[in-house]
């Protein structure tokens, strides 16, 4: 599927205000049947889809185009299509559009008198399912709700000027530069991930949740931007007719030097089976007693080794370029949530314990930039970004 938020174009001034008080099927082996569904597959509720034209949104010939049928925060647009035949029966994406709002109350002991700084916020989130419904379903369903109990728990953090953080009990006695508004929004969306992709792993002990999912997340709060990644999926702001890129694709590739860290470390993950070195070319028993290229953990650059037997008969944890690449000869990307069940092609190695749910985080300052209508923010599933680039996009 291709599904995107794009027309973000009321980039509203987020202040406090002040009043008196009053959450691709690549080589996969089959996932375990485990009791019920945890939630009952839909398209997001926005679409206002009636259960037939739920079942005809999964046509993969018709294919039809989906778009929002209410207003959406912020004046975003959606539109969504089912791909072309991979996925079985149903869309394995999810998408939701959130607009929440923190509440602090603030005591005046001089006027005996307490008021209420209400802060909204508006969170958008796309996922892109593979091998199965079940974790976008889970994840489009919690996700958010996770958001906004880590942001409550430090909204006098957030609400607060940072010159008085000093002043909040929280703080008492910390080093105030080394916590910043941002650094704590930053903490929340990483907290948040993990625990999503912890109650996946706790919950489908009981529930059937099959397959995984990537997740981009974008949270508009005090004239920031925050874009949490992780996985293939994109966000990007079209300003000027220009991309500004917001997020990073996570791949075998990008991710080499993680995934090869943590094979160093972890050797016996990937059984007798496979190697975490990459070579330049793929060592053949012509090579064994010669040198070629290759590059280990925490290296940019390519130096020679001396072949042995092992390196030859070992496949290599990363192959493949570009968007063919895969991690152990099985999945395309490297970050996200569930596939606790994967395992490699052929091999029954795990596959999970290289993934990570860990998103990278991007800020854009909105307060610095001289925003208008025209500018938008875009965030698709890789169904869009595998064919057209971000410039042709914008």
């Amino acid at each position: 599927m291709s599904s995107a938020f794009n027309g973000v174009r009321k980039w509203l001034n987020m202040t406090s205000l002040v009043s008196p008080s009053g959450q691709k099927s690549e080589g996969s082996k089959a996932y375990p049947k485990v009791g019920s569904e945890l939630f009952p597959y839909t398209r997001p509720s926005f679409l206002g889809l009636s259960k037939e034209a739920g079942k005809a949104s999964a046509d993969h010939e018709i294919r039809p185009i989906l778009v929002a049928q209410r207003e959406l925060p912020l004046n975003a647009g959606y539109s969504e299509t089912i791909n072309a035949g991979k996925s079985y029966l149903v869309n394995e994406d999810q998408a939701f559009a959130e607009m929440f709002c923190l509440h602090v109350i603030n005591i005046d002991k001089e006027l005996k008198e307490d008021t209420i700084t209400k802060l909204p916020y508006w969170c958008f989130g796309i996922f892109d399912g593979h091998a199965g419904a079940g974790s976008s379903l889970a994840t489009v369903n919690q996700l958010q709700d996770i958001i906004h109990e880590k942001l409550h728990e430090i909204q006098d953090v957030i609400v607060c000027d940072e010159k008085n953080y000093g002043k909040l009990p929280v703080l008492h006695g910390a080093v105030a530069p080394t916590i910043s508004f941002e650094a704590v929004v930053i903490g929340a969306l990483e907290q948040s991930f993990l625990e999503m992709d912890n109650r996946i792993n706790r919950d489908r002990q009981v529930h059937k949740i099959t397959g995984g999912c990537t997740a981009v997340v974008s949270l508009f709060l005090k004239n920031k931007l925050f874009v949490a990644n992780a996985g293939d999926s994109r966000a990007i702001i079209c300003k000027d007719g220009k991309p500004i890129p917001m997020s990073k694709d996570h791949t075998p590739e990008t991710d080499r030097c993680r995934l090869q860290v943590l094979a160093a470390m972890k050797p016996a993950l990937l059984g007798k089976e496979f190697t975490r070195l990459e070579f330049q070319q793929k060592p053949r028993r012509k090579h064994v007693g010669k040198k070629l290229f290759c590059r280990d953990r925490n290296m940019t650059g390519w130096a020679l080794k001396l072949i042995t037997e092992e390196d030859v008969f070992r496949t290599q944890m990363i192959s493949g370029s570009g968007k063919a690449a895969r991690l152990l000869e099985t999945i395309g990307t490297t970050r996200g949530f569930g596939d606790f069940d994967l395992k490699a092609s052929y091999t029954g190695i795990s596959v999970k314990p290289f993934l990570t749910a860990e998103p990278e985080v991007t800020i854009y300052d909105l307060s610095q930039e001289s925003i208008d209508e025209n500018d938008i923010l875009i965030m698709a599933t890789d169904g869009l970004w595998e064919r057209v680039s971000n410039e042709k996009v914008c």
